[in-house]
């Protein structure tokens, strides 16, 4: 009689172990872990029950209000349900252990996904700068040639009389305003175009 009221105190700190163990797992897994806290609440409202009717019996031993040892009903009754107590733990206990596994996997996937959302955010920011770079470059070489304070740079094909043609003016009035005794011109060369008239 009395070791079955040491197992029951023996079982009790386990449930009570299993209870802060699933406190400690809580997390994502809050759905789970609050279904097996309810049966944990059940199974300590049981085992408790078990243990006051193990205390009736007790007391009734030790009062010596029953001449003999306990009826065997009872005995085999709180025998059963400590035996259906001890099932419902050992397979609470492989639940929690497969919840911490899928704890310990959904942590490590989740630590991989947040390493491959940085190098992409990585890689994304190179794209934006080489996207900036291209864009300034194709500004850059894109850009129509309009000539600024009214001035031209000579290029490799041109002629005085192309020139005139391209801004509207004469090659007299270029050479006038440039001071050009000839219609030479040099590659780099930079000319004055004259306002239209």
């Amino acid at each position: 009689m009395k070791s079955k009221v040491v197992l029951i105190f023996l079982c009790t700190p386990l449930i009570w172990g299993c209870t802060s163990t699933l406190t400690a797992l809580r997390g994502n897994q809050d759905y789970l872990f609050e279904e097996m806290e309810t049966e944990i609440a059940d199974l300590k409202h049981a085992l408790h029950g078990t243990e006051v009717e193990l205390k009736l019996l007790e007391e009734k031993f030790d009062n010596r209000e029953v001449q003999h040892a306990a009826p065997k009903g009872d005995v085999a009754s709180l025998q059963r349900k400590i035996a259906l107590l001890e099932k419902t733990i050992d397979k609470m206990n492989v639940d929690l252990k497969s919840l911490m596994n899928y704890a310990n996997q959904t942590t490590t996937s989740l630590s991989q996904y947040r390493d491959q959302i940085q190098e992409i955010d990585r890689k994304l920011g190179e794209v934006s700068k080489l996207r900036s770079t291209l864009t300034q470059m194709s500004k850059t070489y894109s850009a129509p040639e309009t000539p600024s304070d009214n001035t031209y740079r000579v290029k490799s094909g041109d002629s005085l009389e192309k020139i005139a043609r391209k801004f509207n003016t004469s090659i007299e009035a270029l050479k006038r305003d440039n001071q050009l005794i000839t219609d030479k011109i040099v590659i780099g060369q930079e000319l004055t175009i004259p306002a239209n008239q």
